[in-house]
């Protein structure tokens, strides 16, 4: 299911019954199961989760998981940059779940085929 791949991925851990059953309430309401996430990573417990991370072991953990892979050269020194000046790093992980790479579930990242 999304939302727990969402917790899992966003979060690191497995959701408590009652954030499950919101986020669950929310999609079964008309809500994308991508918006759910987007939320989930804009969530203060996400930002604390990952606050001890440097700017490129966070987007380390994006690549990983987001798209299931390690980052590219390039990739890692532009999001890198990004958050050195200034984009949030809610901001950054959005960005990864809009992209092409993580919506193309046929990319071989089989985690994310839950969302589309």
């Amino acid at each position: 299911d999304s939302v727990i791949q969402s917790y899992r991925m966003a979060l690191q851990r497995e959701p408590d019954p009652g954030g499950l059953q919101n986020w669950v309430n929310c999609i079964d309401g008309g809500e994308s199961r991508l918006s759910v996430l987007q939320q989930i990573i804009g969530s203060q417990e996400f930002l604390s989760v990952n606050a001890n991370l440097t700017n490129e072991e966070f987007v380390g953990f994006l690549y990983h998981g987001f798209l299931g892979r390690d980052p590219d050269a390039a990739g890692l020194a532009g999001w890198v940059n990004a958050l050195n000046n200034g984009q949030s790093r809610a901001g950054v992980a959005i960005a990864f779940s809009n992209s092409d790479e993580f919506k193309n579930p046929n990319g071989g990242n089989r985690a994310v085929a839950c969302y589309f």
